[in-house]
């Protein structure tokens, strides 16, 4: 898992210029990777594939792992919700960011999408 994991920020990483990657924060590639390594130290397992899983924007009641009942709010403070389509409004995508890095135990943003294709 660690080792997908890390590929899939690898890639994502790569898919910027390096320049970038290293003017928006000043850190180097190895930084980066360091700080990606002791963040995944501290990551369960539960986490791991939580910021691996894209939820709809749904209010109510969703069906998570094991078939325990959560709603999207309690999936992110969780650390179980890596991304989240179809937030279209700015400000759902603050209340839900903020959620994410404030009230989650580990503070790792959210990603958001949009289903443009259909």
């Amino acid at each position: 898992m660690k080792l997908l994991f890390r590929f899939v920020l690898s890639v994502s990483l790569l898919a910027m210029p390096a320049s970038a990657a290293v003017a928006a924060n000043g850190k180097t590639d190895k930084e980066i990777m360091r700080r990606v390594d002791a963040l995944m130290k501290k990551m369960t397992l539960r986490e791991k594939i939580g910021q691996l899983t894209q939820r709809p924007l749904e209010r109510g009641e969703i069906t998570g792992p094991a078939g325990q009942s959560m709603n999207l709010e309690d999936f992110i403070k969780d650390g179980c919700c890596g991304s989240i389509l179809s937030v279209s409004s700015p400000d759902d995508i603050m209340y839900y960011q903020r959620m994410a890095v404030d009230s989650s135990r580990l503070g790792i943003p959210l990603l958001f999408g949009r289903d443009l294709i259909h």
